[in-house]
């Protein structure tokens, strides 16, 4: 059995909270990087020609993905990094060496 380095404490806990928060973002920006790719043109102006709420933005978006599409791939790798770092950091300090391997191959499935 592994013995841990130190008990879990509520400034772990929140370190953990804030990392769940940044992966529920991380969803946000792959499913935002998604819905840009996968509309087209064609669909973001019948949107626009129907007065559909958000469809002059979406067209934009949709318009100018080149320009947009970075932006959203750097914020994801922003979260997800964060996420990764604080999930190791905490791992490290509670179970040692062996957490970060665990949290690193939970991470990555």
């Amino acid at each position: 059995m592994l013995a841990a380095t130190r008990s879990f404490s509520g400034s772990d806990g929140a370190l953990l909270a804030g990392a769940v928060v940044l992966i529920m973002l991380s969803a946000v920006f792959a499913l935002s990087e998604t819905a840009i790719t996968r509309t087209t043109k064609v669909k973001a102006t019948a949107l626009v020609e129907e007065k559909r709420r958000g469809a002059v933005s979406l067209y934009k978006l949709v318009d100018h993905a080149d320009r947009n599409i970075p932006v959203i791939l750097f914020a994801l790798e922003i979260c997800t990094l964060t996420a990764a770092t604080i999930i190791g950091v905490v791992a490290n300090e509670v179970f040692g060496p062996l957490g970060v391997v665990i949290a690193t191959a939970f991470e990555i499935v």
